[in-house]
């Protein structure tokens, strides 16, 4: 057996831990080293068990990232030599089609093939993912390499949920559908929730929110993905940092007229909407300053954002005709917000929801028919996790 590395390239940054892989099977969740890269600050930060080091870094590159952790990690006297790796796993969001499952997926030469085929699927995250996948391919040559989607997930969705209603050969030829996204996360989401909650994974229904600079909620019926808001691509859906979500697809042909080109509308929808586009600022922190110093687009913009998930949530209600065991929160800005999370959930304590006034933790009041809880994402150690199922 060996070290199992998990690697999360976004679209302006790099996470990524190495997992000792009997640690793992004897239920220890700490990784053996830690690394994280922000483009945007040009800093690394670094944890080694309980010891944090932060480096000023001048690289732009996921490639140059990779290489400055796994240099770094070597320094570690827990982690010597590459020839220690046996696995490498790197999350991706969208592989299309014929690459949809919720397990990790052997690196081949027709899988990869496949994967760059259909990169313009997440045009923020596929990118950073095949070029730092390829990447350790050439650093550890030795090691199985494996991909885990995130649309695998939500392969179980039903067919009217991944379908538009478009002529029946866009979905049938062109391969046109909802594939949704997050899917790591709300995999191992279901399943911790699950225990939390003391119901079997089979039979629980959740819904599932992961709120940071991507945005969107999952519908979870007897442990399975059937409904959630992002579609074809992780444009879709709620408000974004810097992504539109759902609009009206009339207005596109405007929008190219103004933009001049396709390519200049998917580069603002993707990269320059949403929070960003509306107040000039991505980061809910900061739009939440400009909203107190009286910025009226910042208290909008909040206020649509707040409204959208809420809209979400009595939808995905009544699609699970109101039962529902828990409703599960992750990402930046549940995790961290309170106070948002609070004025999302206003008023739904009338159909049976309770946060506590304390902690954004699971309740146990009796009044409470439906707890919200936040659980931190942990899509490195998911990811660790699914890929030593697939080499023991």
């Amino acid at each position: 057996m060996g070290k199992i590395v998990s690697i999360n390239a976004g679209s302006t940054s790099i996470k990524m831990a190495i997992y000792d892989d009997f640690a793992i099977q004897d239920g220890q969740t700490t990784p053996l080293a830690e690394y994280r890269w922000e483009k945007d600050v040009k800093k690394a930060t670094v944890k080694f068990g309980v010891h944090k080091y932060v480096h000023d870094v001048p690289f732009e590159s996921h490639t140059e990232a990779f290489k400055d952790g796994i240099n770094r990690f070597k320094r570690a006297e827990s982690f010597k030599y590459s020839n220690e790796i046996i696995t490498v796993v790197n999350r991706a969001v969208n592989g299309g089609e014929l690459l949809q499952s919720p397990d990790p997926i052997e690196i081949t030469t027709e899988v990869q093939k496949e994967f760059e085929r259909n990169i313009d699927l997440a045009p923020n995250h596929n990118p950073p993912a095949l070029e730092v996948s390829k990447a350790a391919q050439k650093l550890f040559y030795g090691a199985k390499h494996y991909y885990m989607f995130d649309t695998g997930w939500h392969s179980t969705m039903p067919i009217m949920n991944q379908l538009y209603a478009l002529p029946k050969e866009c979905f049938e030829k062109v391969g046109i559908r909802a594939f949704g996204a997050h899917g790591i996360v709300y995999m191992d989401n279901t399943k911790r929730a699950a225990q939390k909650l003391n119901i079997s994974e089979d039979k629980v229904n959740l819904i599932l929110l992961h709120l940071g600079g991507g945005c969107s909620a999952n519908a979870v019926k007897n442990g399975k993905s059937i409904d959630t808001t992002m579609g074809y691509t992780p444009i879709d859906g709620l408000m974004m940092a810097t992504r539109c979500g759902h609009i009206d697809p009339g207005v596109f042909p405007k929008l190219v007229e103004y933009y001049g080109s396709v390519k200049k509308v998917m580069e603002v929808m993707t990269k320059k909407s949403g929070f960003y586009g509306l107040t000039g600022e991505a980061d809910m922190r900061l739009v939440k300053k400009l909203a107190e110093e009286g910025d009226e687009m910042a208290n909008v913009a909040i206020e649509r954002f707040i409204n959208e998930v809420r809209k979400v949530i009595g939808a995905y209600m009544a699609e699970l005709d109101y039962e529902v065991d828990a409703i599960v929160c992750s990402g930046g800005i549940a995790e961290n917000d309170t106070e948002i999370l609070r004025r999302i959930f206003e008023g739904y304590e009338n159909v049976g929801l309770s946060l506590s006034k304390d902690t954004t933790k699971i309740t146990d009041e009796e009044c409470c028919y439906i707890p919200v809880m936040v659980i931190q994402a942990n899509e490195e150690l998911a990811m660790a996790k699914a890929v030593l199922k697939e080499v023991i």
